[in-house]
């Protein structure tokens, strides 16, 4: 109840009840993403669902920060030290950058 303080105790049972009880659900075999965005919609557990988004979104958009700041720490090292932000700006943009040249 800490994390989710908008969430209801009795009503997070009772959609957790009528989500085990879908045999259509039951029978789709998906990724979770999926499983949570498209399958779940139809089921009528908003708050379940809203809590799963919730926590499936956690992690991925932590990793991308953390993968941004250590990518910085290694282009800004000693020897790069005097680097201005838009210089830096621009090598991480460069590192970052999910685009593959096609040569």
């Amino acid at each position: 109840m800490k994390v989710f303080p908008w969430a209801n105790a009795a009503t997070l049972q009772t959609e957790l009840i009528e989500l085990q009880e879908n045999l259509a659900l039951q029978e789709s075999h998906c990724d979770p993403v999926t499983f949570w965005t498209k399958m779940v919609t139809a089921a009528g557990v908003p708050l379940l669902q809203k809590m799963a988004l919730q926590i499936l979104t956690m992690f991925p958009s932590t990793y991308c920060c953390d993968s941004a700041f250590s990518t910085m720490n290694m282009v800004k090292n000693a020897y790069r030290s005097t680097y201005t932000n838009e210089h830096l700006h621009q090598c991480l943009r460069l590192a970052l950058t999910p685009f593959k040249p096609k040569f």
